[in-house]
């Protein structure tokens, strides 16, 4: 069995910035050690580089890949993104199952699916889903349950060509995005990332005070440590929590509707019919 990555070096390629760019996050992870059972954490690292303008900062944290951050959250926002996403999964296979094809889910994808299956939806781990036909991936899915949408989160995904559907349960939106169409942001952007990782390789990171500063315990004259060390724990309460609920459950199956749509909308033109 082997696992698709959906952010993995495929979506990458397709242009001298981009190679560029998977190159140098590569040799930053090596370098850092950033690794987990034998395979680079590139796309951590690449995520990394996207979080902020301070490079000290960025420095630090690759030089201690192990850090965790003192803010927690309540475990609602992760059991929410769960949810979502096998709820989405479910209905997506549903749709394909009654629009003809002979699909699956599954964590991995190896040559018995993709010779026994139409379509074989790889559900994402920390990324997005991805729905393949045979080893190609047709199109990507992000399904956030909560308000959260980074922008660095999202401008990395760009830089993966192959068309990504984010689902907004709680605002009960959901679009579809296609690098391809926006090719001098993807460039502009892999070029910013490619001079910021040369300048952490070559130890000459810029140092940009702001508010990041409060709290990096990193060597730099402008850090400010807080004045508690304790955790913080960020939580809904009273009627947010009420209202929230009541979206959730609302938007959630429209969402999953539309979401599965666009799935067989990116299959119907990427000419992949039930066999």
């Amino acid at each position: 069995m082997t696992a698709i990555p959906a952010e993995a070096s495929p979506g990458l390629a397709g242009s001298p910035s981009k190679t560029r760019l998977l190159n140098l996050v590569q040799q930053l992870a090596q370098k850092h050690g950033w690794s987990s059972q034998g395979r680079l954490r590139s796309p951590a690292v690449l995520g990394l580089l996207g979080e902020g303008a301070c490079e000290r900062a960025i420095e630090h944290r690759l030089t201690n890949p192990n850090y965790r951050e003192s803010v927690k959250f309540d475990p609602y926002y992760s059991g929410k993104s769960e949810f979502s996403t096998t709820f989405l999964l479910d209905n997506l296979k549903r749709r394909l199952d009654s629009a003809g094809y002979k699909a699956a889910i599954a964590t991995e994808v190896g040559g018995d699916e993709i010779g026994h299956y139409d379509v074989v939806v790889v559900q994402g781990r920390g990324m997005p889903s991805v729905v393949m036909r045979g080893s190609v991936p047709m199109v990507r899915i992000e399904i956030k349950g909560s308000l959260g949408l980074p922008m660095d989160q999202l401008a990395r995904y760009m830089l993966n060509e192959v068309p990504i559907i984010i689902c907004r349960v709680v605002l009960g939106t959901t679009t579809l995005l296609r690098p391809t169409d926006h090719e001098e942001f993807v460039n502009f952007y892999s070029d910013l990332l490619v001079s910021k990782a040369e300048r952490l390789l070559a130890g000459e990171g810029y140092v940009v005070p702001g508010p990041g500063c409060r709290g990096c315990d990193a060597e730099c004259p402008y850090g400010e440590q807080p004045r508690s060390n304790g955790s913080r724990l960020v939580a809904m309460k009273g009627d947010d929590f009420s209202q929230d609920l009541r979206r959730f459950y609302t938007n959630l199956p429209r969402v999953a509707d539309e979401g599965a749509s666009l799935v067989l909308q990116v299959l119907k033109e990427g000419n992949v019919e039930p066999r």
